[in-house]
């Protein structure tokens, strides 16, 4: 009796441990399917930021040439400008020295260009 008893007692510890052995595996495999999906997750994403990394990258060196044709195409209108503007900023001024040296400049001209020199910031 003692023997079947103690034979029980073990086949019951035996299931309880095979038992625990499998929870214990179910648990390590829904662990490990958890972290494989977080690792694909993970690259998913990681992929998702090179992609966008190269489209920016992308745009970034369209946007440099359009830059560089843009900057072609008018720097040399606008320094052609500047210059148009500096002949025009002197012209007031040079136009007031040829009419002072006249014998009997016109009073009014006179004025007008010395207005004009001081609205713009030129001394006489």
């Amino acid at each position: 009796v003692k023997a079947r008893k103690a034979t029980s007692e073990l086949t019951e510890r035996q299931a309880a441990m095979i038992e625990e052995v499998a929870i214990a595996k179910r648990q390590q495999e829904e662990s490990h399917k958890k972290w494989t999906e977080a690792v694909k997750s993970h690259r998913d994403a990681l992929a998702s930021v090179r992609d966008i990394e190269a489209e920016c990258s992308g745009l970034l060196s369209e946007i440099t040439i359009e830059k560089a044709q843009v900057q072609a195409l008018y720097d040399p209108q606008l320094a052609s400008l500047e210059e148009a503007h500096a002949k025009l900023a002197a012209l007031p001024k040079k136009l007031l020295l040829e009419v002072q040296v006249l014998d009997d400049p016109p009073a009014p001209l006179v004025s007008i260009l010395t207005a004009v020199l001081v609205a713009a910031g030129q001394p006489e």
